[in-house]
């Protein structure tokens, strides 16, 4: 394995995923530095969900290497082995105990002994005590402890998984579209959630919704086809976005369809951030299949 794979906390590497015949990841290959949040983004079929699906054991892959802090094979491991080594994934809908307290909730999370004996004799100890109480603090839910988990918003239920999560203590929370179905005032506070959880953590972030992954103000990358066609900031001040301004220039006709999941809201266009940002290189804004992935991006 080269330096540059065990400097990452994460390092895809020629990824390949085929179901009957469609390559659902083509030669995927990107990494994830320690304490980094990441924001993937990508039209429907972009090969978002696999790669995560390989990342936490529940899809082998065809081809590829998937290495986790410097040194441990994923593929050959399952996905409670993986859950053990500090990978913890949050999916679109949220799955919370309803008829528990949400405070009960956190605790049924806490990184523990789950053996039958260790279950049968514990006993809360003071700083699980404390650690339900911060995790409590950063999602924004102490308030609202002694509540039944099924009497909260959608918004709510997001962060209470989120801060099951945490509970487990990970080093890579992979975090898909947490902002969907949410106001725009949740939207918000959520962006500052996972900043503050990126504090000490490494979060990588898949949405649709453009605006929120500007928010965040983090390095992007762009799937389609099941590889990555560029990466960068969304920043159009970014040394990498001035790069392709020419092409951003050529594709200002075409424009990407972002909706707004505020109940009655409209939806808006905006330029298309893709080719801004796309590289300058045969695999770039200039080349086919970027072209093809503006042309078909529409979240």
């Amino acid at each position: 394995m080269d330096d540059k794979s065990t400097q990452s906390l994460l390092y895809l590497n020629g990824v390949t995923v085929s179901f009957d015949g469609f390559r659902a990841l083509n030669n995927l290959s990107f990494e994830i530095a320690p304490g980094e949040m990441r924001a993937i983004i990508g039209p429907n079929g972009a090969g978002k969900t696999t790669m995560m699906d390989v990342v936490t054991g529940k899809t082998r892959p065809d081809a590829g290497d998937v290495v986790f802090d410097g040194s441990r094979d994923l593929t050959q491991l399952d996905e409670t082995e993986i859950a053990e080594l500090g990978i913890g994934r949050k999916f679109q809908k949220p799955t919370v105990f309803e008829m528990h307290t949400v405070e009960d909730n956190i605790r049924l999370a806490l990184k523990n002994d789950r053996r039958v004996r260790a279950t049968l004799v514990w006993r809360e100890s003071g700083e699980e005590s404390r650690r339900i109480d911060r995790i409590l603090e950063t999602i924004r839910l102490t308030p609202l402890r002694n509540l039944v988990a099924g009497s909260l918003s959608h918004g709510q239920k997001q962060w209470l998984e989120i801060g099951m999560l945490l509970a487990q203590e990970p080093k890579l929370l992979l975090v898909d579209e947490p902002v969907a179905g949410m106001t725009d005032a949740e939207t918000r506070q959520t962006a500052e959630l996972l900043k503050e959880i990126n504090r000490d953590r490494t979060v990588v972030v898949v949405e649709h919704d453009m605006t929120f992954v500007r928010d965040l103000g983090v390095r992007v990358t762009v799937l389609h086809e099941g590889t990555v066609i560029a990466e960068g900031s969304i920043d159009p001040r970014s040394p990498v976005s001035s790069a392709a301004t020419e092409s951003a220039k050529q594709a200002s006709s075409t424009r990407w369809r972002v909706n707004n999941r505020s109940a009655g809201a409209a939806s808006f266009w905006m330029a298309p951030i893709l080719p801004a940002f796309c590289p300058t290189s045969a695999r770039g804004a200039g080349s086919p299949m970027c072209r093809k992935a503006v042309k078909s991006f529409r979240c």
